[in-house]
């Protein structure tokens, strides 16, 4: 059964917004005179533009790595916003680092679920 094309490029669309997400974290750790974080805002944008170019070719577990890392450095950043004294924008940060953990969850289902449809269609062949 195919799946329709906004099912196949949701993947792709979720990188290329949580790159737009860091980019623009980037751009304001620039405003804020913080170039550590402004320069790992944009080398975590990197690996997400990267990744949503190549997720067609890439692995699950890839896609898996790379939720991972948006997961971690969202929370850093939310951590960091938090203790710089910011109100409300730790609360975004925080969002889009369950964002990514509930999509690591979605593509580790999914891998348990076709290794087990593999699983049953080999065991009715026989």
């Amino acid at each position: 059964m195919k799946r329709p094309g906004f099912v196949r490029k949701r993947p792709r669309l979720q990188f290329a917004l949580t790159a737009i997400v860091f980019i623009l974290g980037g751009i304001d750790g620039l405003d804020n005179s913080d170039a550590p974080l402004a320069v790992a805002n944009f080398i975590v944008a990197f690996f997400n533009l990267a990744g949503a170019v190549l997720v067609v070719r890439l692995r699950h577990h890839t896609n898996i790595g790379l939720f991972i890392l948006n997961a971690i450095f969202a929370a850093y950043v939310s951590y960091h916003l938090h203790m710089a004294g910011k109100h409300r924008l730790p609360y975004a940060w925080a969002f889009i680092s369950l964002i990514s953990i509930a999509s690591i969850f979605r593509y580790w289902w999914r891998i348990k679920r076709k290794s087990g449809d593999a699983a049953g269609q080999e065991s009715t062949r026989t």
